[in-house]
């Protein structure tokens, strides 16, 4: 938190999920940064975080980077996902794979 304190973070624009509660990070800023700086220790809810997004209407997930260990276990949470993952690099301004 300390590191975070100097620092100046830009407003979301698009809703996060937070892997520490399971729930959307905040967006007041020096509440993310409290938040940021827990996921640093300690341990990752990523059955609740999916089940959130789920929850708030989420039905097609998908995982950008190498491999699909993470979208298997989307739907060994709920089967009814639908799951694509893209293993190509991506241009992280460019939503339009999206």
């Amino acid at each position: 938190m300390k590191y975070l304190a100097g620092e100046s973070i830009k407003p979301l624009t698009v809703p996060v999920i937070d892997n520490v509660t399971g729930d959307f990070l905040p967006e007041d800023e020096g509440e993310l940064k409290r938040t940021l700086a827990e996921q640093i220790s300690k341990p990752v809810l990523w059955h609740a975080g999916v089940q959130r997004l789920i929850e708030s209407g989420c039905s097609d997930f998908m995982e950008m980077g190498y491999g699909q260990v993470l979208t298997m276990f989307g739907v060994f949470i709920d089967n009814r996902i639908r799951t694509r993952p893209y293993s190509v690099a991506f241009d992280e301004n460019d939503f339009s794979v999206l």
